[in-house]
């Protein structure tokens, strides 16, 4: 699906596993949080459509080996999910819950945080 024009679409229970939407225009898109499955998603270079996630709940989804470089993820919501190498390089991270209670956060990528960069600190990690 990269560099397509899916603004407005509907996501709703896709399996989106592996699925590259780089380089894609996605405002306007509805239901990536309610998606069946992440796992592997390509969301790097984006168009437009950056906040996509802005404040959804991906509470116990599987973001393994997703790459979300450069996104806006404010006030999201990890509890639970499986983000073990998971790229968040780029992306705005304050305001977002549930990154200490993620199932695995092993080999996540934090780098070069456009902001939040707090956003674990004084948490456990254990």
């Amino acid at each position: 699906l990269s560099g397509l024009d899916l603004r407005g679409c509907n996501f709703t229970g896709a399996d989106l596993s592996s699925t590259s939407m780089s380089e894609c225009r996605l405002e306007g898109v509805r239901g990536l949080d309610e998606a069946e499955s992440l796992a592997g998603i390509d969301l790097s270079n984006l168009k437009s459509g950056r906040d996509v996630l802005r404040g959804k709940s991906l509470a116990g989804k599987s973001l393994k080996g997703a790459i979300l470089s450069g996104l806006d993820l404010r006030g999201c919501n990890f509890t639970g999910a499986d983000l073990s190498s998971t790229s968040m390089s780029e992306c705005r991270l304050e305001g977002v819950r549930g990154l200490d209670e993620a199932e695995s956060l092993a080999g996540i990528d934090l780098s070069n945080l456009k902001s939040g960069r707090d956003v674990l600190r004084g948490k456990s990690l254990a």
